[in-house]
């Protein structure tokens, strides 16, 4: 039976596509080629400002080249971009270049560059270990060779991996109870994709027996389970062997993880305040914010001034910080350098000023703390541009192009969009800052972050990696919960404490970073009551914070406010389990009113944002420059002439503009005309000269030392340059004067 192809993809360019040989030497041009005439602009609809890994588009390609010849176009970019946006920088598939190319910064990446799996399984088994193997996951072997073993083999166990998509279990089949167990823990108590130390396996089996460790860790690594790291990054600071588990990538949000005990979920909510869900879907609230954004309301707060020797001091440089405690710091001891397992704070402060998190309250109905927390959020998902930092003014704009692709997304994408960028990228930890706010006993704060000043490799990007990694931990510990049922916070959270108390501290040791009480006294993370009022309590208004706003669960809330129940919505189970289904009915946004395309002037149009009306936008961006308004484009030379060069035709553009229910104006119409009658001809030009030397030194010498530059009206190679005609014999005379010799050549009729 023929194959159907995709709408919008040319037969020829999927073919191209899913030959592995041709796919290998893709460039990134003919890619983006490819996914332009499919109607699929910005990459798959990502944001503006974010790059995409070649390898990683191939790597999906290849994963689901039996599915793409029959998908639309708008399965095909939900595909890519639900694939790529589970990744970041470090793995093959990854999908964001390192912070510093984007716009607004974001937090480090959690992903260490892995071996592929056969390498791996190459260097840990010969033949009949490959053959042992084979038979525990029950994969019939052909041949002999090493190397064909290795393929079954590696092939065999990730088959066995993609089913944990529909059967968890399946990824715990062969084990015995024990096996299972401390597998479970380790996907719940730490992130799969990352090296974990050996200790942490002692610590799950809770147990002081090495040998019973030993035998159960060998076991494991005998049937491929897991293996020693073979990555080396910022995340191994520990003093411990590491050890890697199976190349889970994508399939992290289907693996099983603890079973709870149902004392979790007994007791009522009778003597409880249940709070009412979000009153916006999220998706909603950040297109108001965005919207609020364009009317300049957002404004950053101004940093904290820095202390006078910041510049020259290694820990003060790129931290902010309070002046007056980093002189305290260097006066602690006279005439001697401050200990290097000395601390100073770093500074929880919300990032808007109090006067914009008011107006911004006014014009979007969000609570002042909400409109605090989008605003990394927003940054992350590059939909905003930072404020240079030489001006003045602390005013956040709208990225325009990227806000033009996020409203054209569907909102199942963009909701999972702006969840992974919470997980993985926000650069700061607003929810952080709300805890640490949070009084204890009525009085002082709860808890101050503080970092050694010897850490000289810790970065603020790292540091807010950790609160990722510790938003990722709290969605892993949630998957493993029921829905639509009421579940006891107090007692979840001691079996968190049990489980792993050093849970914020996933990138990075207590030696760098810790919590401390108000007066700096060191909180203790292995105490029960430390632990409350420091991680628990980070978890606590995770909940009550980001969850509730994503729509994801409800509280109810104990006498003294604090947290005693939560409960999953349908819409946290389809975050939490990565459903790739339709948006529950409580987050789907309202529609944004359907402004039409329209001319605002003879060469200015209009194109608001639709999901419809992807193609039309990509036309737009090759054909105009933007305009000064939102949403808006206009004609020029430059721009006509350039998408000419990329083979726009009149016929195509005149087709889009009428589909688009707005014709071509007549000024528009004629300057497109004119300047594609004149664009590719020949033109001859007279009354120039050129001017050739014999090398490309002779010609820097006579730009350096004669009147050449003031002549010069363009450079046609390294060593020949067009001159004004009527400066010729100033140039000649003084060429000669400096013992060159040159030639004049007289036109010819």
């Amino acid at each position: 039976m023929a194959r159907t192809r995709p709408t919008g993809l040319d037969p020829t360019d999927l073919d191209f596509l899913l030959d592995d040989d041709d796919l290998e030497d893709l460039s990134e041009e003919k890619l983006l080629e490819i996914f332009e005439a499919a109607g699929l602009p910005e990459v798959m609809g990502l944001p503006s400002g974010e790059m995409v890994s070649m390898q990683g588009i191939k790597d999906v390609i290849r994963k689901h080249a039996a599915e793409i010849p029959s998908m639309t176009p708008e399965k095909f970019s939900a595909l890519i971009m639900n694939e790529l946006s589970q990744t970041t920088p470090g793995s093959q598939r990854g999908k964001l270049a390192a912070a510093a190319t984007l716009p607004w910064p974001v937090a480090s990446g959690f992903r260490p560059q892995n071996e592929p799996f056969t390498n791996i399984l190459d260097a840990e088994f010969n033949a009949t270990g490959l053959r042992e193997l084979a038979k525990f996951y029950d994969i019939k072997l052909k041949g002999s060779l090493k190397s064909a073993l290795l393929e079954q083999v590696a092939t065999g166990i990730t088959e066995r991996l993609a089913q944990t998509q529909t059967d968890p279990k399946a990824v715990l089949t062969g084990l015995t109870d024990a096996q299972a167990l401390l597998l479970r823990k380790l996907f719940t108590a730490w992130d799969p994709e990352l090296p974990f130390p050996r200790g942490m396996v002692k610590s799950l089996m809770q147990t002081a027996d090495e040998k019973q460790v030993t035998e159960l860790l060998e076991w494991m690594r005998k049937h491929a389970i897991l293996f020693p790291a073979r990555t080396y990054s910022y995340y191994i600071s520990l003093r411990d062997a590491y050890y890697q588990l199976l190349p889970v990538g994508s399939l992290a949000p289907y693996l099983p993880g603890i079973v709870w005990p149902p004392d979790l979920w007994s007791g009522s909510t009778s003597d409880m305040r249940v709070e009412q869900p979000a009153s916006l879907p999220l998706l909603e609230a950040v297109d108001r914010w965005l919207d609020a954004a364009h009317t300049g309301a957002v404004v950053l707060r101004t940093p904290s001034p820095a202390h006078d020797r910041a510049a020259q001091t290694n820990w003060l440089q790129r931290w902010e910080h309070d002046a007056g405690e980093a002189g305290r710091v260097f006066a602690s001891r006279p005439g001697w350098v401050p200990d290097s397992r000395s601390s100073i704070s770093v500074p929880q402060v919300p990032p808007l000023t109090p006067d914009s998190a008011q107006v911004l309250e006014g014009q979007t109905g969000l609570s002042a703390d909400q409109c605090h927390w989008m605003l990394p959020l927003i940054g992350a998902l590059q939909l905003i541009e930072p404020p240079a930092r030489d001006r003045v003014s602390r005013t956040v704009n709208v990225a325009n192009i990227g806000f033009e692709t996020w409203l054209a997304t569907p909102a199942e994408h963009r909701l999972r969009r702006v969840w992974v960028a919470w997980l993985e990228q926000v650069p700061e930890g607003v929810e952080i800052v709300l805890a640490g706010r949070r009084s204890v006993g009525g009085s002082a704060q709860a808890f101050k972050v503080l970092r050694a000043i010897g850490a000289h490799d810790f970065t603020p990007q790292q540091l807010a990696a950790e609160w990722c990694g510790l938003r990722r931990y709290l969605t892993r510990v949630l998957r493993g919960l029921p829905p639509h049922t009421w579940i006891s916070w107090p007692l979840l959270r001691t079996q968190l404490f049990g489980l792993r108390p050093l849970c914020a501290h996933t990138l990075k040791t207590t030696d760098d970073w810790w919590f401390g009480r108000a007066d700096g006294a060191r909180l203790m993370d292995v105490k029960q009551d430390d632990w409350n009022r420091s991680t628990g309590l980070i978890l606590e208004t995770m909940i009550q914070t980001s969850l509730v706003w994503f729509g994801a669960v409800v509280c109810a809330l104990a006498s003294d406010g604090s947290l005693g129940r939560l409960m999953i919505t349908e819409t946290g189970r389809w975050l939490l389990t990565n459903q790739d289904s339709p948006l529950p009915p409580g987050s789907v946004p309202r529609a944004r009113a359907d402004e039409p395309p329209s001319w605002v002037g003879d060469l200015t149009w209009r194109v608001p944002p639709s999901p419809n009306r992807i193609e039309f936008i990509a036309l737009s961006r090759k054909l105009g420059e933007p305009a000064d308004q939102p949403f808006s484009y206009r004609l020029t030379t430059h721009s006509i002439e350039f998408a000419l060069a990329q083979g726009l035709s009149m016929d195509l553009v005149q087709a889009q503009f009428d589909h688009a229910g707005i014709p071509l104006t007549t000024a528009a119409r004629g300057l497109i005309n004119e300047l594609a009658g004149h664009f590719g001809r020949l033109r001859v030009y007279e009354g120039l000269t050129t001017l050739e030397l014999t090398d490309e030194l002779a010609l820097r010498e006579l730009l350096a030392s004669t009147s050449l530059s003031q002549a010069v009206i363009a450079q046609l190679s390294p060593r020949s340059i067009v001159i004004r005609d009527d400066a010729v014999d100033a140039l000649v005379a003084e060429m000669i004067a400096r013992g060159h010799t040159p030639k004049v050549e007289e036109p010819t009729s």
